[in-house]
């Protein structure tokens, strides 16, 4: 296993080796690997088996890259030493898999405890914690640039002196209103009565603080652990958390600094406010606003929910679980059209995985449960993000998933929004807080022309690009 490979290319069970440090990792525990390859810098290990390729970032807990055989023998596995491509030979034909994403150059080994990316696309929010305060700042998507870095806001102080709040405790929260011009963002201690939790309103495109209010009150001083962000800024809907788990859900007006409803029964720490601000959606539930009862709902099927949105039209509702299916749903909440299954790979299994703070390793047969979700301006296309790094595209109108996972660098996708023209879409996680993903068709082509460096792709360069479609003529004659 090693022409145009790395030397350090090696049979299944090398694993267990040595980094350059001498610092010896764990050993992975899948029995099926045939042939395993390290990268040139020693940083990636690409494992095959008779299934699937999976390709693994060594000190992180779960594969960056996940590619289906279907029923391909591997005859080698080798990583090209020039670029982040591996190649593998089956039935004497090589075969190449660009993993540029999935390695990128942009992982941060020290991850973002918040990153959000507006509903337009237009802006990502960050928040990191540095000392005893958090830096938070904002982005632009198209080119990464620095728009603004906000105002601290300060740590909450405990009521009880014998427990005070610790800052590797709290945490931040990020939300925008539906059309994106307006943040909110706040810190809180979770598990904690404490004051202030300090929220302040900041004018996107005026770069300006536009309110700051404290959450907590003498009869409400639990913490905050979820918002969402009515339109124009008007309203602020949250759930906050006794000391002893209960979740409470209210509505503040943000204009009059206050509390102007408590929505009994919602108990949701997943919110979600249609954009004209006449719904709010939370796990398994709705309310009318303002005020409104709330109603059971049945969103997925029975399911704890993992992640809810609006389009950004407010014509439809989607909510994943932690299954991996999505539930589609009208305007009003009222109708499901459709449940979506769930496409994402199985997680692999293993009681051990990667050291230095990834995540748990996750048994056999565990399904990714949708962590993030996007719908299109242009209402035809869902965006799924899983917990485990997976990005699907979804067809609305046939609810069939548009081609196969798009690459990622495999850490949790925590946010996913598609551009005012729905041809490109947006992730974002802590380790990568920005993606980008052109999935316009005519730009996509010429991107795929472009990289394929030929006028017309050769059919062994279509299955290596556009795999799930059939083979056709696109770059010109």
């Amino acid at each position: 296993m090693g022409a145009g490979g790395s030397p350090r290319c090696c049979r299944a069970g090398c694993g267990s080796g040595t980094s350059g440090r001498g610092k010896r990792l764990p050993d992975l525990t899948d029995s099926g690997v045939r042939y395993a390859a390290f990268d040139e810098a020693g940083k990636f290990l690409a494992l095959a088996d008779g299934e699937k390729i999976t390709l693994w970032r060594l000190g992180y807990g779960s594969p960056v890259f996940r590619y289906s055989l279907d029923n391909q023998h591997l005859g080698d596995l080798a990583w090209d030493p020039t670029r982040p491509v591996l190649r593998y030979l089956e039935a004497g034909t090589v075969h190449t898999l660009d993993v540029a994403t999935a390695v990128t150059p942009a992982w941060q080994d020290r991850p973002m405890e918040k990153v959000l990316i507006s509903p337009d696309g237009r802006t990502l929010a960050t928040a990191r914690r540095s000392g005893d305060t958090y830096r938070f700042e904002l982005r632009d998507t198209g080119d990464g640039r620095l728009l603004s870095v906000l105002p601290p806001t300060p740590l909450g102080v405990s009521h009880d002196p014998a427990r005070p709040v610790r800052p590797q405790y709290t945490l931040p929260h990020l939300a925008f209103t539906p059309d994106g011009k307006e943040l909110a963002y706040a810190v809180t201690a979770p598990g904690y009565e404490a004051s202030p939790q300090r929220l302040t309103v900041w004018d996107v495109a005026r770069r300006r603080v536009r309110t700051t209010l404290d959450l907590a009150e003498k009869t409400s001083a639990g913490a905050v652990i979820t918002i969402a962000l009515g339109p124009d800024a008007r309203t602020l809907h949250l759930t906050r958390t006794t000391t002893v788990g209960d979740l409470t859900n209210e509505t503040w007006d943000l204009a009059r600094h206050r509390r102007t409803a408590v929505l009994t029964g919602l108990s949701s720490s997943h919110l979600a406010v249609r954009p004209d601000g006449r719904l709010l959606a939370g796990d398994n539930r709705t309310v009318r606003l303002p005020g409104g009862r709330s109603t059971g709902r049945d969103l997925v099927q029975g399911d704890e929910i993992g992640a809810l949105a609006f389009a950004p039209n407010g014509s439809r509702f989607a909510a994943g679980d932690q299954t991996g299916r999505v539930g589609l749903w009208d305007a009003a909440v009222r109708q499901r059209e459709g449940i979506l299954p769930n496409v994402f790979p199985a997680l692999p299994g293993g009681e051990s995985g990667w050291p230095d703070g990834g995540p748990d390793p996750i048994s056999d047969d565990t399904s990714e449960a949708v962590s993030a979700l996007a719908v299109s301006p242009d209402g035809r296309t869902l965006a799924v993000g899983g917990e485990a790094g997976s990005l699907q595209l979804w067809d609305i109108a046939t609810q069939q998933p548009l081609g196969g996972l798009l690459s990622t660098p495999g850490d949790p996708i925590d946010t996913v929004a598609f551009g005012p023209d729905s041809g490109t879409v947006y992730a974002g996680s802590a380790h990568v807080p920005l993606q980008r993903y052109v999935i316009d068709p005519a730009r996509a082509v010429a991107s795929v022309c472009a990289r394929a460096g030929a006028r017309e792709l050769t059919r062994a360069q279509w299955r290596t690009y556009v795999r799930d479609v059939p083979y056709r003529k696109v770059c010109g004659d």
